[in-house]
């Protein structure tokens, strides 16, 4: 891994983390990202689905243009580059709830890249590089607590709008973690791209990808 194994005479003592987060934030619209099925939260199952959310044979996405301006508008208040040129593409997922069989989603030229979020902790500040944020579409929802026997497949959050805003690996603790969630949380609601109402299950949640190690001493 090291090239000049020379430069490092011993461990130090205590853990270290490094930790990335990856936040998926449901895009304020009242429809969805490829099809003009409406956003409601709560609605009954299976009544807020187009031909395009259940895949049916010959249907065609039609972008929703509202929610690549909000995401722009997003990306601009977390510093980041707006790409003129950006393509959606195919990962693949076999589940019940993805009719398609995957996610339309962007990962070689997402919409934004390169930003970055300064958060302030009681006794230092820290920049958090943003390596992008990318539209991609939600699947529906599989539900085992009906019956005991059966899981049933509700598809009204399929092709819902969804931003996912990734980070370079510059946290290193749950606190930065917490700061930066909430500064976050704070630039969605003010520039309205988002509700950020975690009361309404996957309108906005995220992973936290943690790295804990040893550190080396240079000597």
């Amino acid at each position: 891994m090291y090239r000049n194994l020379n430069i490092f005479r011993s461990y130090s003592t205590s853990w270290e983390s490094v930790i990335g987060v990856e936040i998926h934030a449901q895009i304020k619209t009242t429809t969805k990202l490829f099809s003009n099925a409406p956003n409601s939260f709560a609605s009954l199952p299976n009544t807020l689905v187009s031909l395009m959310d259940c895949s049916y044979p010959g249907s065609l996405p039609s972008l929703n243009t509202r929610c690549v301006s909000l995401a722009i508008k997003t990306g601009i208040a977390l510093n980041c580059k707006v790409n003129k040129k950006s393509y959606f593409e195919r990962k693949h997922y076999f589940f019940p709830d993805l009719p398609s069989g995957y996610q339309i989603t962007q990962q070689s030229i997402p919409l934004l890249i390169n930003g970055h979020l300064t958060i302030t902790m009681p006794d230092y500040e820290k920049t958090i590089r943003i390596q992008q944020i990318k539209l991609e579409q939600d699947s529906g929802k599989t539900l085992s607590d009906i019956d005991r026997d059966l899981s049933m497949i509700d598809l009204n959050r399929a092709g819902t709008g969804l931003m996912e805003i990734v980070t370079e690996p510059d946290l290193s603790s749950s606190n930065e973690v917490a700061i930066f969630i909430k500064n976050v949380i704070g630039i969605l609601q003010t520039v309205g791209s988002c509700d950020c109402n975690m009361d309404q299950v996957y309108t906005f949640f995220f992973l936290i990808n943690t790295f804990i190690f040893k550190g080396f001493i240079k000597m």
